[in-house]
């Protein structure tokens, strides 16, 4: 039995130093350090010089990835902080886990798996007390670091406690830990989980929690033609299509869909091969190819995507439709992503519930990227009343969504300037769910779909507990996959001209939208819910 301090490590290694001296002062013993590090000779530089100032056992655990910039590498991000904390479980240690020090987008999804382990005792964020003074700031990045002597950067390794905010984020724990591992880890486990859990929730966990090999995860989408069968079984079905949702879960794993079951039947036209999709113990049978390559040839030659052309029922080791209807009929131009699918007992209007930070951009990125697959008719935009800054932005922002012709409303947090404190996370957390409450109550004619990205990192978690309390079945992240068009996109606004040409930046007129990401992250139920 171990206390151990499990950090994501980013640009600034800064901060798992920081921590680790913070919770020295606060009187915990921390016998092992492990660091999650991705693929970047920079961050594994900073790595290096973590080790060295610790002055404990490291572990170093890397991550098959540069950035987490896409929704592959959220969950592979996730794959590994799961095979870490389960290994700390199984040694009964105590973990403190660290919400900053990775990249952005890795810290906001570390929050997602706090509450499934009972090893994590506490949560915690730090920030620098500095950090918009350039001449006294604390979290140096790897470059600036690199330019120092060996002396000067021990020092600024370790900045002064004054200099930095170190606090617990509060979270709450998922109810029945143990056997909802138990279930998780079991793909095929027949019995029934502890808690009621929806597709999305099974599908997503599950392929966290037993997909130990950190393979690339593929993107599913359905041909119009399976999106029309879907939708009318959703009418007239909706276990049948539930249990359909849970198939295509199934088969953004490689190891699965490479299988026996994977590749039921083989079927060519066209210069195409095709197979079902065989679930164990169900007659649902996706028709479906991949994309670049065949899915038999994975990993010797690319698959990145899979393309679901029908849906089939097994009757009698009969398959209706058949793989010739299908061949025949079926439109085989991928479409609709599996968020795109529905997910609701009615196709209502959406109400986007946007927390604000300091790259406000992050709210209309979120609502250009879900208006592909949903009608967004209003907006509302959630902040920190006493910080100029980001309040400025958020007015700036309504008149931008209002000329867009999308209804958009200020909900500013009295009181609150920033998200530095436990006792500020508190404050975020109840406006948060005071929010939900009363958008739910005002405007139940449309569903809430609530951003997690946006803010600090400490409130990207707070959101996704938000989202529990109010018993919402998602949340949403959103990223750039591609830095070059980030720092495009950074440099077009600041140069913007007219309203007009920053709301094309801003509403993603000006760049490929698949050079963007918005993807569902599921929210674990809480009892009672």
């Amino acid at each position: 039995m171990s206390t151990v301090l499990v950090a994501p490590l980013g640009d600034h290694p800064v901060v798992a130093t920081a921590a680790m001296d913070a919770l020295r002062r606060d009187g915990v013993v921390i016998d092992r350090v492990d660091l999650l590090c991705p693929d970047d000779s920079r961050i594994q530089l900073g790595e290096e010089w973590v080790e060295l100032e610790l002055g404990c056992r490291v572990q170093r655990h890397d991550l098959p990835f540069a950035d987490a910039n896409s929704e592959t590498a959220a969950m592979q991000y996730l794959q590994k902080l799961a095979e870490v904390l389960l290994a700390c479980e199984a040694q009964h240690d105590v973990v403190h886990l660290l919400l900053a020090g990775g990249r952005k987008n890795m810290s906001a999804m570390t929050a997602v798996l706090a509450q499934l382990f009972l090893c994590v005792d506490g949560l915690y964020h730090l920030l620098d007390v500095h950090e918009a003074d350039p001449t006294r700031r604390n979290l140096f990045t790897v470059e600036e670091l690199n330019a120092m002597a060996n002396g000067e950067r021990t020092k600024r390794m370790h900045p002064p406690a004054e200099s930095v905010r170190f606090f617990g984020v509060p979270f709450p724990r998922v109810g029945r830990v143990p056997q909802i591992q138990r279930f998780l880890l079991d793909p095929d486990c027949s019995a029934m989980p502890p808690l009621p859990l929806s597709v999305e929730v099974e599908e997503f966990y599950g392929g966290v929690f037993h997909q130990r090999s950190l393979e690339e995860v593929f993107e599913v989408r359905l041909s119009q033609t399976a999106l029309d069968q879907f939708d009318q079984m959703w009418r007239s079905d909706r276990n049948r299509a539930e249990t359909f949702r849970k198939c295509f879960g199934q088969m953004r794993q490689p190891g699965r869909l490479k299988s026996d079951n994977g590749m039921h039947g083989t079927f060519g036209a066209n210069g195409v091969t095709f197979h079902f999709y065989k679930r164990r113990r169900t007659p649902e049978r996706p028709f479906y190819y991949t994309l670049p390559n065949p899915i038999h040839t994975y990993p010797k030659k690319e698959v990145h995507q899979v393309v679901v052309c029908g849906l089939s029922v097994e009757r009698e080791n009969q398959y209706e439709p058949s793989a010739d209807d299908h061949l025949r009929k079926a439109d085989r131009e991928p479409h609709c992503p599996l968020s795109g699918l529905p997910s609701a007992p009615s196709d209502k209007p959406v109400i986007l519930l946007a927390p604000l930070g300091e790259t406000p951009m992050v709210a209309t990125q979120a609502y250009a990227l879900l208006r592909q697959f949903a009608e967004v008719s209003r907006v509302v935009l959630l902040y920190p009343s006493e910080h100029t800054a980001i309040a400025n932005a958020a007015s700036d922002l309504k008149s931008d969504f209002n000329r867009e012709k999308v209804e958009c409303d200020l909900r500013p947090i009295a009181g609150l300037s920033d998200v530095d404190s436990t006792q500020a996370c508190q404050t975020y957390l109840e406006a948060v769910t005071a929010t939900l409450s009363h958008v739910q109550r005002q405007d139940s004619e449309r569903e809430i779909q609530l951003l997690l990205s946006g803010g600090r990192k400490s409130m990207a978690a707070l959101n996704l507990f938000a989202a529990q309390r109010a018993g919402l079945p998602r949340v949403w992240h959103t990223l750039v996959r591609d830095p070059v068009t980030e720092n495009r996109v950074a440099e077009e606004l600041s140069r913007a001209a007219s309203p007009s040409e920053r709301r094309d930046v801003l509403f993603l007129r000006r760049h490929a939208l698949d050079s963007f990401d918005l993807f569902p992250v599921p929210v674990f139920p809480m009892e009672g819910h």
